[in-house]
């Protein structure tokens, strides 16, 4: 992305669906679309409609290892990296 001028980069984060792509930026926020949720739906985490639940816990996982701090979802407020660890616990997934 920095010939566009954004310290980043696009990452396949698949889950919601296979072609899903997040923006990380080097300030350590990501931009993430529907591969995570935390207003409209019934309850924070996971979007409503996915094609891999495991598949989207390992993208969720792989941004966590890339240093993202805050997760910028298509819907709903910023989430941290903290609240995302703790939901991954919650389903009993590991967080590394």
């Amino acid at each position: 992305l920095e010939p566009f001028g954004v310290a980043g980069q696009l990452v396949h984060t698949p889950g919601h669906s296979e072609g899903s792509m997040s923006v990380v930026l080097d300030s350590g926020e990501a931009i993430v679309g529907d591969l995570m949720g935390d207003r409209i739906l019934p309850a924070p985490g996971p979007p409503l409609f996915g094609y891999s639940l495991d598949v989207l816990y390992e993208s969720w996982r792989e941004l966590l290892r890339r240093d993202v701090r805050v997760f910028h979802p298509g819907h709903g407020k910023a989430i941290p990296a903290d609240k995302v660890r703790a939901w991954l616990e919650a389903a009993g997934e590991p967080t590394e």
